[in-house]
């Protein structure tokens, strides 16, 4: 069995004009090239079952991109969406078209812009458009790129058809990232966020621009001594990290992290809650002592810990607020599993589930303010 003679000889040209990727419109039958003059596309003619001619079609390809007709190893699929697949063949993956081999190039650590570009293009008006380009704005290759700020805006285009609160929080925690939306969208979003029930949208802003929030604060009221006090320590983490939350920018997300902890309503924002406040203390670089916070004591193993001593050697008093931030870089989504995973708690049951928990870390949170 082989394709129509038609096909293999339209086919067999379109290689030869050295293509950069490939698409299938499996519905239509229609392969789609990218060359060097632009977007080529190719009718097929079937003169076996679509699923059939689909395959032989594939083999073809692969034949022609790897020498072999085995088409992309399923073996590799598991590995391609962790990101493990091999820097060498990722060129190679796109000519195949075989939708997880693109998959593999778009959670490669070897994409590049151009390649992303290409990924953009090989799953457009496919069912994988959405999520592919969500993985690839994890990448600052694109999300410093033109490609980024168009696949921003699809998602936008996206966002209202897509009911999941998980996928809701991961599309808006990548598309507010600085640079891909311009204020006015930005602005739009936050508005929304201020509406009852959408609380995940404050999350993600949150996640996504944590000193940068639409909301502004006055900066903190011992700004100013403690830019004197830590001058000498430029370059101590711990005491960057003070000046960023002393901020208007970094009052602004302690105010907003404790609003958010009065109204978290689901399972979903409760994590997402956790590893925002975590995230933004993970420069910190310290470990998960113990997944229960309360049993967490601020040791004084992390206190002895080189940049935590420096602060509190150059400057005793501020030891409350190192303490905060110490115990502040150990939130994280798994201090509330115990309580609430898989619990169906919503609303005021929630938080009255994780009462002491969300009390401990609002009272760290409110040690860096006035």
């Amino acid at each position: 069995m082989s394709l129509s003679s038609e096909d293999q000889l339209r086919i067999q040209v379109m290689l030869h004009n050295s293509p950069k990727a490939v698409r299938i419109d499996e519905n239509r039958m229609v392969l789609y090239a990218w060359t060097p003059n632009g977007e080529a596309s190719i009718p097929l003619s079937p003169n076996l079952p679509n699923e059939q001619y689909l395959r032989l079609l594939r083999e073809l390809l692969s034949e022609h991109v790897l020498g072999s007709a085995g088409g992309y190893p399923l073996y590799l699929k598991r590995w391609s969406r962790m990101g493990l697949s091999g820097d060498q063949q990722l060129e190679a993956f796109l000519l195949l078209g075989e939708p997880e081999a693109v998959v593999a190039v778009a959670s490669s650590p070897g994409l590049t812009t151009e390649l992303a570009r290409l990924v953009w293009w090989a799953v457009s008006n496919t069912a994988q458009q959405a999520e592919q380009g969500l993985q690839m704005l994890h990448r600052s290759c694109v999300v410093e790129d033109a490609l980024g700020r168009e696949i921003a805006q699809f998602l936008m285009e996206f966002l209202p058809f897509e009911a999941d609160p998980e996928a809701v929080l991961s599309i808006l925690s990548a598309v507010l990232q600085e640079g891909l939306l311009g204020s006015e969208q930005v602005e739009r979003i936050w508005q929304r966020s201020q509406e009852r029930g959408k609380g995940i949208y404050q999350v993600a802003f949150l996640q996504a621009r944590p000193l940068a929030l639409p909301e502004s604060a006055a900066a903190h009221t011992d700004l100013e001594a403690w830019q004197q006090q830590l001058q000498p320590l430029r370059n101590n983490p711990l005491a960057l990290l003070l000046l960023q939350l002393g901020s208007s920018g970094g009052q602004a997300f302690l105010q907003q992290s404790i609003r958010l902890l009065d109204t978290a309503s689901n399972e979903i924002s409760v994590y997402a809650l956790m590893n925002a406040i975590g995230s933004l203390f993970a420069v910190l670089d310290l470990p998960l002592e113990s997944e229960n916070l309360l049993e967490e004591e601020v040791s004084e193993k992390l206190l002895e810990q080189e940049n935590c001593s420096a602060l509190l050697e150059q400057t005793p008093a501020l030891r409350p607020q190192v303490e905060a931030m110490l115990l502040l870089s150990q939130v994280r989504q798994e201090i509330t599993f115990k309580k609430i995973l898989h619990s169906g708690s919503v609303g005021r049951s929630l938080r009255k589930k994780l009462k002491p928990e969300f009390d401990l870390i609002r009272t760290h949170l409110q040690r860096l303010q006035p």
